[in-house]
Parts: structure tokens; sequence; C-alpha cells
């Protein structure tokens, strides 16, 4: 359990960072409480269908893929291919959360690239406000996320500790105090 907890923390704020930076490259004209759902639906499947065993990745595939072909093949001919057309953005937004997951998997394996990233996200934040880009406030609460739990964990890991040592799990009791501060200017 806090191995996927400690997975989500990382994979969802990529997740909608991707998703709400690329929108407009895959057809998406303004991001809906919709947009949201569905990041958020594909990049939870993704965490847990990593921490399932075989059975259960097999019956959350075939749940998820019976459930959208019969969405599909309920339409007529007609409507069938205009509700292909129109919601092939979702097709691109799974994809996407696919490629954060695995992204998501290499910055929690590797102590560098979770430091690269961290800078990256940082450099990104300048740009944005020198430049006076407009972006969503959830983009900038992500990375901004991204960036503290980067250096927390760093600080965990370079900590002399006695007793309760596991730095991974140290983040995930600690994260509810930090997903509450970051939630606060929405408020």
């Amino acid at each position: 359990m806090i191995e996927s907890v400690y997975d989500f923390m990382y994979i969802m704020p990529l997740c909608l960072i991707a998703a709400i930076f690329g929108h407009s490259y895959i057809g998406v004209s303004e991001i809906t409480p919709l947009f949201y759902v569905i990041v958020s639906l594909a990049g939870t499947v993704c965490v847990i269908f990593r921490h399932l065993k075989v059975r259960g990745r097999v019956i959350t595939v075939g749940i998820s893929c019976t459930s959208l072909v019969g969405a599909v093949l309920v339409r007529d001919a007609q409507e069938r291919s205009a509700f292909i057309h129109n919601n092939l953005w979702v097709l691109w937004m799974v994809l996407i959360c696919l490629g954060c997951f695995f992204a998501g998997k290499m910055i929690t394996h590797y102590t560098k690239l979770r430091l690269a990233s961290a800078f990256v996200g940082l450099v990104s934040l300048i740009v944005i406000m020198t430049a006076r880009i407009s972006v969503e406030k959830i983009a900038v609460m992500m990375i901004l996320f991204l960036i503290v739990i980067s250096v927390v964990e760093e600080i965990q890991i370079r900590w002399k500790k006695e007793g309760f040592i596991d730095s991974r799990k140290h983040l995930v009791f600690i994260s509810p105090f930090l997903i509450a501060l970051f939630c606060l200017p929405f408020w």
C-alpha cells in the first residue's frame, strides 16, 4: 500500500502536468472537469495496474476494454464515427498518462533523475513567470508539489535517523500535510 501511494504521489502530478500543457496539441480546446476526471482515472488505473497481480491485471484490462468497446458499439454507424472522432482525445490522454507512468517510475527509481526533474520544474516555473505565460493554477501547483516532494525525499535520504528509517514511508505519512498545503490556494 505504501508503494502504491508513493508511486501515485509522483505519477499523478506528472499526468496532470503533461495533460494540461499538451491539451491543445490533441484537440482539446478548453479544460473541463471531465478532462481532469479522465486524466485522474487514467493515472490511477496505471498505478493500480502496476501493483496488481496477474489476475487483477487481466480483469482490469478486460473491464476497461469491454466498457469502451460497448460504449462505441451501442451507437449506430453514423453516431459511432462521430463519437470516435469527437472523443479521440481520450485515447491520447490515456497514452499521455501511460507515458507519464513510465516516466514517474523512472523518477522514483533513480535519484539523479528525480533531482533533474525537480530542477526542470523549477526552471520551467521561472520561464513561465518571466515570460508571463498564462498557465492553469493546478499545473503550477503540481510542478511545485513535485519539487517539494523531491526535496523532502532527498532530505529524508541524507538525514541521519534512528528507528523509523524508510524515507518512502515517511514521505507517504507526511503527504497529507503537503497535499493540504498545496490545496489552500483553491479555497
